[in-house]
């Protein structure tokens, strides 16, 4: 995606990224509370938080690249 059209969808896509944070935190929660449960969502949690982290990275690295600030 070229910096432009980058730049233009940073604002959606930074709430994407936050959106999967968010339901990554959940299975954490889901996973401390709920004993039946607890495996799957912690696992599910686990892998969730390596994929957001390289996502989050490839993120700001393109906005840096674009010459974007985050605020």
């Amino acid at each position: 995606m070229s910096n432009v059209y980058f730049a233009s969808s940073v604002r959606d896509c930074h709430q994407e990224v936050y959106a999967l944070a968010t339901i990554q935190d959940y299975y954490n929660k889901i996973s401390q509370s709920n004993a039946t449960k607890a495996a799957d969502y912690g696992k599910k949690a686990i892998k969730m938080d390596s994929e957001i982290q390289a996502l989050y990275s490839a993120f700001m690295s393109k906005c840096e690249n674009a010459g974007i600030q985050l605020q």
